[in-house]
C-alpha cells in the first residue's frame, strides 16, 4: 500500500484534467475574469474568519492538553498545518503541527490525538448535515429515494454515536469534559463560515442556487475532500459539485469557475502559514515532552 500511496495522489489530479478536457476552457477563463471583485474580497474575509475560528479551536485543544501561550501562537500554528495541508491529500498535513507541539513539551501520541479530535469534531458536525443534505437534493424525486432518505437516518444516528463516542473520549484524554463545548460550538461556527465564504463566491459568478442546495452540495465536496487522492481537494471536489449542481441547471463551466476561485482563494490563504513555517520551523523536542493531560510543569 506505501508502494501505490503515490499514484493515489495522481487521481484527484488525472480526474481534474479530465474533467478541464471535455469542458470549454474559454468560457471558464471568461467566468473567472468576470467574477464579482468586491464580492471575491469579501469572501476571502470571511475565509480568514473560518480559519480564525479553527485556529482558536486549535488553541483551546493545546490549552486542554496543558500549554499555556497566547492565542496568537496558535493560530500560527494552525496556519502552518494550513499550508502543508494545501500540498497534502486528505490534509494530511495538519500532522505537521505535531512537531510544534513536541517543541513545546506535548507528546507526539497526544498531538497526533489532538489533530485527530479536530478531524472527528468536522465529522460530528458534518455527517447529521450530509444526511439533510441528501434530503434536500432528493425532494420530489420519488418514493425509493424517500426510502433511502430513511435508511440513512438510521445510518446517521448508529454513525454520530460511534464518533461522538470517539471524540467525547479523546477529547476528555487530551483534555478535560469542559473542552467539548467549546470544541464544538467553534466547529459549528467555523463550518457557517465556510458555507458562507463559497455562497459569496457562487454568488459573484452568477451562481443563483439556492442556499439549501448550496450548502448540500458543498457539504459533499467537503466530504470527498477527506480522500486521499488529491491536495487541496483538486479534481474531487469539481466531480462533487458538477455532479450534485449540474441537475439544478447550473452550467458546468461555471461550476468548475466556482472550484476554481475557492482554490485560489484557499492558496492564497496558505501564504501566511508558508511565511511562519519558514521562520518558525521546529529545532529540538521539549525535554519534558510526554503523553498525558496536563503536559507542562
Amino acid at each position: 500500500m506505501r508502494r501505490a500511496s503515490p499514484w493515489l495522489k495522481l487521481i484527484g489530479i488525472a480526474l481534474f484534467i479530465a474533467i478541464i478536457a471535455r469542458l470549454d476552457r474559454a468560457s471558464i477563463a471568461r467566468y473567472v475574469r468576470e467574477s464579482d471583485i468586491a464580492a471575491l474580497c469579501i469572501a476571502q474575509i470571511a475565509l480568514f474568519c473560518t480559519l480564525t475560528m479553527k485556529g482558536y479551536r486549535w488553541h483551546i485543544l493545546a490549552a486542554g492538553a496543558g500549554l499555556r501561550r497566547r492565542a496568537l501562537s496558535s493560530w500560527q500554528e494552525y496556519m502552518i498545518g494550513v499550508f502543508l495541508s494545501t500540498f497534502t491529500p486528505a490534509k494530511l498535513g495538519d500532522f505537521g503541527k505535531i512537531a510544534y507541539l513536541r517543541r513545546d513539551g506535548v507528546g507526539a501520541k497526544t498531538g497526533a490525538l489532538l489533530v485527530i479530535i479536530e478531524r472527528l469534531a468536522d465529522i460530528v458536525v458534518l455527517v447529521p448535515l450530509a444526511i439533510l443534505s441528501a434530503w434536500i437534493l432528493a425532494q420530489g424525486r420519488g418514493l425509493i429515494i424517500g426510502l433511502l432518505g430513511s435508511l440513512g437516518l438510521v445510518l446517521l444516528m448508529m454513525i454520530t454515536a460511534r464518533f461522538w463516542s470517539a471524540f467525547s473520549g479523546a477529547v476528555r484524554y487530551c483534555c478535560n469534559h469542559r473542552a467539548l463545548a467549546p470544541v464544538l460550538w467553534t466547529t459549528v461556527g467555523s463550518w457557517a463560515l465556510h458555507f458562507l465564504w463559497a455562497i459569496i463566491i457562487a454568488r459573484s459568478l452568477g451562481i443563483l442556487t439556492p442556499i439549501p442546495v448550496l450548502v448540500a452540495a458543498l457539504t459533499g465536496a467537503s466530504l470527498l475532500n477527506a480522500l486521499p487522492i488529491a491536495p487541496s481537494g483538486l479534481g474531487t471536489r469539481e466531480a462533487a459539485l458538477l455532479t450534485l449542481l449540474a441537475p439544478y441547471g447550473v452550467e458546468s463551466e461555471r461550476i468548475v469557475a466556482l472550484s476554481l476561485l475557492m482554490l485560489m482563494e484557499l492558496l492564497l490563504a496558505a501564504v501566511p502559514g508558508g511565511w511562519y513555517w519558514v521562520r518558525k520551523k521546529p529545532s529540538s523536542v521539549h525535554p519534558h515532552a510526554q503523553d498525558t493531560g496536563t503536559l507542562l510543569p
